[in-house]
């Protein structure tokens, strides 16, 4: 568990370096032991570092890889999880559209959590991608859910959406 502990605090400090080498060595433990979720947990980060260095394929495999994983040992946020992250490799290949179902289902699974910070998470992305009167309510959304996690710092970058 510390491992894959450093391999967050390594990708969260843009370490990907120290990192990398963390995830893969908790994943080869968590393996070892059968515990899935966990497993899921270091490909899915191992998928986060893959998306910020835009290798979208890898990425892609990853999330894809960690999502069986997360569905198999039922776990709601890191399923939520994948298909945003999905959802942004979808938006980054230019499919506005895609990007927004799979937004909208990880938002559905949020939802049935709930869990406020990613529910506010997904409202954002899906914000950037809509127009009018649908921007707004999610804008809306996401400014409700981040206040009720008192996170004024997100709530202020929602500005940035209009």
């Amino acid at each position: 568990m510390c491992v894959a502990c450093l391999g967050e605090i390594a990708r969260a400090h843009s370490q990907f370096e120290v990192a990398i080498p963390a995830y893969e060595k908790a994943l080869l433990l968590f393996r070892q032991v059968g515990d899935v979720a966990s497993a899921s947990n270091c490909t899915w980060g191992l998928g986060e570092i893959a998306r910020m260095r835009s290798q979208l394929d890898a990425a892609q495999s990853a999330y894809e890889q960690a999502l069986e994983g997360y569905r198999s040992s039922r776990s709601v946020a890191g399923e939520a999880n994948c298909i945003q992250g999905l959802g942004d490799i979808t938006r980054a290949r230019g499919d506005a559209a895609g990007a927004r179902r799979q937004y909208e289902t990880a938002l559905a699974l949020y939802a049935r959590i709930p869990e406020p910070y990613s529910i506010g998470l997904a409202h954002s992305r899906l914000a950037e991608l809509a127009e009018g009167t649908n921007r707004a309510a999610h804008i809306a959304a996401a400014r409700a859910a981040r206040t009720s996690i008192d996170r004024p710092d997100l709530v202020a970058r929602l500005g940035e959406l209009g």
